[in-house]
């Protein structure tokens, strides 16, 4: 019985074992250098990205701050005007021809009359039927009202309305966003208990200086707005406010752009940490539904942002902190006129993504070159040395063999 030849073990052929060295001596030079890619770019894009949102929010807050600016010069200038046009001496003509431009809108409210009315160029008033219609009243009205129509033509376009509202439930509006605004009025919308009256109160305000109303739900225009409010007085007595509206909407154009990386958040909060712009919970507080649980969670986020820049008065450098398990860099950006902050929450994962996208390239690009060397150095070991030397060794088994005329070409 013929036995079977021993198995052999298989070991690597010296092509083989030359390409397994050249493959590791090719990972082993790469792999540091990858990572070491890595880390740079990630460092170089994480702070590229801060320095970015920086300037960005800079650029923002300046704009911002100079409308925030401009409705505070605006509404000290309007109120003297309207005090010098007051004191002028006035005929019983001035108040008959304002009573006929005056007819009740659906809810029974004295508004302008809608035919001559174009709330795009033009300031409307607005009478709650227990407003008082004496002589003065109108006057007072008819005045405000022409001035109102010459001079916030030139000053709302940063800013989105301006008004005046009286202690007696009367008032004066140019709006040209929302013309229909004195046609949508009910005897019921009672603007006497909200900012935009109590602010200009002597009692809360007697320094009678302009101040700026918490993020407010307006239930005519059915939408969120901040309003600079300053005291009306007339002859030592308070008659009621004047002021300028901004739109939520307005204010997130404002400060959040396009060209955000992915999961930042904005929030704009008052100097009692009040939401003005909610970041995440944006569409809740729009639509006057940031309550219960979702407010507890915005609440607990304002907090941890105003830990993070605790006694700093003054814009700095971005922080990098944890929030909710996830790493964020966080800008912070002051407005001192209003006592607002203004912070910015990138995820540093938005940041470095960019970062882990290169390192994947770099490891392909590598990968791809790894095989193409192998490749190639494996035909050429396989065409220059072990091709010559199996010829050889075929000569050597054949001359052994008794074949003394084999020959080896060299």
């Amino acid at each position: 019985m013929t036995r079977p030849p021993p198995a052999r073990s298989w070991s690597p052929s010296l092509s083989q074992r030359m390409l397994a060295i050249l493959a590791a001596s090719v990972i082993a030079v790469a792999a540091p250098a990858a990572l070491v890619f890595y880390f740079f770019t990630r460092s170089a894009a994480i702070e590229e990205a801060e320095q970015f949102a920086a300037t960005s929010a800079d650029r923002r807050v300046l704009g911002l701050n100079y409308t925030l600016h401009l409705a505070d010069t605006s509404l000290a200038r309007f109120d003297l005007m309207l005090h010098d046009r007051l004191a002028a001496g006035g005929t019983d003509e001035e108040v008959s021809r304002f009573r006929s431009v005056l007819e009740p809108n659906d809810a029974g409210m004295l508004v302008s009359r809608r035919k001559d009315f174009n709330g795009q160029s033009q300031a409307g008033v607005l009478f709650h039927p227990d407003a008082p219609t004496t002589d003065e009243v109108y006057r007072l009205h008819a005045r405000a009202q022409r001035l109102m129509t010459i001079y916030a033509g030139a000053v709302v376009p940063p800013l989105d309305s301006m008004w005046m509202i009286t202690r007696d439930r009367t008032t004066v509006v140019y709006m040209p966003r929302n013309p229909e605004f004195i046609y949508r009025a009910t005897p019921g919308d009672n603007y006497l208990e909200s900012e935009w009256v109590t602010l200009g109160d002597p009692a809360t305000n007697p320094e009678r200086a302009m101040r700026w109303t918490h993020a407010t739900f307006d239930p005519v225009l059915r939408t969120r707005l901040v309003s600079a409010v300053r005291p009306f007085d007339l002859d030592g007595v308070w008659i009621g406010t004047i002021g300028h509206d901004l739109f939520l909407d307005e204010l997130v154009s404002r400060l959040v752009g396009a060209d955000q990386l992915p999961g930042t958040g904005h929030f704009l909060v008052g100097a009692d940490g009040d939401p003005i712009i909610a970041g995440n919970w944006q569409s809740a507080l729009e639509e006057n539904k940031l309550a219960g649980e979702a407010r507890a969670a915005f609440d607990d986020r304002i907090r941890s942002l105003q830990a993070l820049f605790a006694g700093q008065a003054e814009d700095g450098a971005a922080v990098r902190a944890e929030l909710d398990g996830e790493r964020v860099s966080v800008l912070m950006r002051a407005l001192p006129a209003t006592g607002w902050r203004y912070y910015v929450v990138t995820p540093i994962a938005s940041i470095t993504g960019s970062a882990s996208k290169a390192l994947l390239l770099f490891g392909l690009t590598a990968a791809v070159a790894i095989v193409l060397v192998v490749a190639v150095t494996h035909l050429l070991v396989q065409r220059q040395i072990v091709g010559p030397i199996r010829h050889v060794a075929d000569a050597v088994r054949a001359f052994a063999a008794g074949r003394t005329d084999a020959r080896a070409t060299i």
